[in-house]
């Protein structure tokens, strides 16, 4: 509630000089004319002397005590009227105070609803988005066209859950990533790049092999026999032929699927997911996986980190920090371990002899 202004004027607390000093000056000559009335030798015979000489003594008095009072009235009147300003102050400012908490309360009252619900709409959203990306790495096994490839790569790029590609032909958001096109560990190892849409090229998916030249490109107008079949005449044009034979379409789609399905778990931290959140770079075997954090076996964690292959010293073919396990822990596959510490030579310790030309 507001405080109501009842302010004293500032003219009725300026003392009044003029009346004090009127008061002041015929309360004395009062007083001085009773005085020479006692004591002047008046006319007046000795009782009626007397008689006036107290009533101009005491009209003197009075009008002397009037000034004194007159004096005083103002006084009072202007401590009166500061204590009654403090007052009103006091009053406006807690009044605006009490008036600002309740606004903010009222307007907190308002938020904490609507943030509460942003907060579960975000959630959701983002739930919406990880299981979307999820279903689109699974789908690929299920439907191997160019389109579920396709939507598979974009959901893992677009989150970098995968190795990014670049300098490449392709724009942003591609990524590359090496599996086996088979369930052996002696299966060709295939690389499949995901080359996104740029200015001058279309999306496209490129798949090459990692030891003979020989790729297949994969566009829309496509599918995936042609592709891969594509791949398997390229092979054999290369020297390739019993590389050619054992090279399985299904395997490699189903491996590329569910490396795919497994970064997106591991950088989406979903829960059950056993990949860590960096990209996943290449699958040795099925639970087995090179990654931005080392070789990673489901069960296990990062079996060897990164560090461990050390580095090349720039310009020479000498690796320097070079702490590579002996051997796989006990119940692990030596072939695979085998496996998976010559391909991690091609990710970790980066090229040798860089710089040697300068």
């Amino acid at each position: 509630m507001a405080a109501q202004d009842v302010r004293i004027p500032r003219s009725m607390v300026r003392v009044r000089w003029w009346l004090v000093v009127l008061f002041v000056a015929l309360g004395v000559s009062a007083l001085l004319f009773g005085g020479w009335v006692a004591y002047g030798g008046s006319p007046w015979r000795e009782e009626q002397a007397a008689f006036w000489s107290g009533l101009f003594v005491n009209v003197g008095t009075t009008l002397l005590l009037a000034a004194v009072l007159v004096w005083f009235e103002r006084i009072l009147l202007r401590q009166v009227r500061s204590e009654n300003e403090t007052a009103i102050s006091t009053a406006a400012t807690s009044a605006a105070q009490q008036a600002a908490e309740t606004a903010a309360e009222a307007t907190a009252a308002r938020l904490v609803p609507r943030l509460n619900q942003m907060d579960e709409e975000i959630r959701t959203r983002s739930s919406a988005r990880a299981a979307s990306r999820t279903r689109s790495a699974v789908r690929l096994a299920e439907l191997p066209t160019y389109e579920a490839v396709d939507a598979a790569f974009n959901a893992a790029t677009s989150i970098n859950a995968i190795r990014s590609r670049a300098g490449s032909t392709g724009g942003e958001g591609s990524g590359e990533v090496v599996v086996p096109a088979g369930v052996m560990l002696s299966a060709p190892r295939v690389r499949v790049l995901y080359l996104a849409k740029n200015s001058n090229f279309p999306a496209r998916i490129v798949f090459e092999h990692t030891s003979y030249e020989a790729q297949a490109v994969w566009t829309e107008d496509k599918d995936a026999a042609d592709v891969l079949d594509e791949l398997s005449e390229a092979l054999v044009r290369v020297g390739g032929a019993e590389v050619s034979r054992s090279l399985s379409a299904q395997g490699l789609l189903e491996n590329l699927s569910a490396l795919l399905a497994d970064a997106v778990a591991g950088r989406q931290a979903e829960q059950g997911a056993w990949v860590s959140t960096g990209p996943v770079f290449e699958m040795i075997c099925k639970d087995w996986y090179l990654t931005d954090k080392g070789l990673e076996i489901r069960g296990r964690g990062v079996a060897i980190p990164r560090s461990a292959f050390g580095k090349w010293i720039r310009g020479t073919d000498r690796r320097t920090q070079q702490q590579l396990p002996p051997g796989p822990p006990q119940g692990l596959s030596e072939d695979a371990w085998s496996l998976a510490v010559a391909r991690g030579d091609a990710y970790y310790p980066g090229p040798p002899f860089e710089g040697f030309f300068g």
